[in-house]
């Protein structure tokens, strides 16, 4: 944590000792915090594509040719944070950077489709990567806010990255941990986008014995553990690379276990949601 910088606390101290254990109830504590300040990004935006002239209130931040959100405009958000939507950059899909006072900024590319580019943002802004990449993102910023030295572990992480040593970089507590967090969103994400869909059709008598018969499918992933993973390789693109740089060391038990508690979170869900009857 950057000396000086007055940090607001975002948790109990019985809230901070449970996200310490990393279990499945800490690691949801996280994504629901970073998904509370994404939700106030997507609807500040959205009532920005509503004003006339639209968008008009959006500050330009010129370092990115994107633009800059702050507690002002989302009142979600902590308040020496800002979030900044860009262009896409030839290596990065989201970075945690910090202002020359220290203050975080969370700052997301490919938002825009070019410079200040605000067509359609109301509509790209809710792209389920985006999600993920901010919950990345916010995630190594509560790691700042609770331990001091998680920002020189991170900056040794970004050397490793920058120097070809992808395993290292994922290795490292807080790369491990941020990625960890972005494809559980992605996952939940995925569940909950099947479960809202088989809801809808259930509830029409033509299209009721698709729903149950996808409920079955989305069943059958949850099944076993393996049939879980298997299915997370295959809904999760950036996946086989992280678990195969993570195989044959303790970050891969570490990976597993916190993916168990993911899974059997998300089975108890999926179990719970019946629609055999009627």
């Amino acid at each position: 944590m950057v000396e000086g910088v007055q940090v607001k606390t975002l948790f109990t101290a019985d809230q901070r000792q449970v996200l310490r254990e990393a279990t499945y109830g800490a690691d949801a504590a996280a994504r629901a915090e970073a998904n509370r300040v994404w939700d106030g990004v997507i609807a500040y935006i959205a009532a920005e594509a509503q004003e006339s002239p639209p968008f008009q209130g959006l500050r330009r931040h010129p370092g990115t040719k994107g633009f800059a959100i702050t507690a002002h405009n989302v009142r979600q958000m902590p308040g020496h944070m800002t979030v900044v939507l860009a262009p896409a950059h030839k290596d990065y899909r989201g970075v945690l950077a910090h202002t020359v006072r220290g203050r975080p900024a969370v700052v997301l590319y490919g938002v825009l489709q070019g410079p200040f580019h605000t067509q359609y943002l109301d509509i790209r802004i809710k792209g389920p990567g985006y999600r993920k990449d901010f919950v990345h993102e916010y995630v190594h910023y509560l790691d700042e806010l609770r331990n001091p030295t998680a920002q020189a572990v991170g900056i040794q992480g970004d050397r490793a990255q920058r120097a070809g040593d992808r395993a290292a970089y994922l290795r490292t507590p807080v790369e491990f941990n941020a990625w960890f967090q972005g494809t559980a969103q992605e996952i939940e994400d995925a569940v909950d986008r099947e479960l809202s869909d088989i809801r809808a059709k259930a509830a029409h008598p033509v299209r009721r014995k698709f729903a149950i018969k996808m409920l079955g499918n989305l069943r059958e992933h949850f099944a076993t553990f393996q049939n879980f993973l298997t299915w997370v390789e295959r809904l999760s693109a950036d996946t086989p690379d992280v678990f195969g740089h993570l195989k044959g060391t303790k970050w891969e038990r570490k990976w597993l276990k916190r993916m168990h508690g993911l899974y059997k979170g998300l089975r108890a869900e999926v179990r719970a949601t019946g629609l055999e009857a009627g």
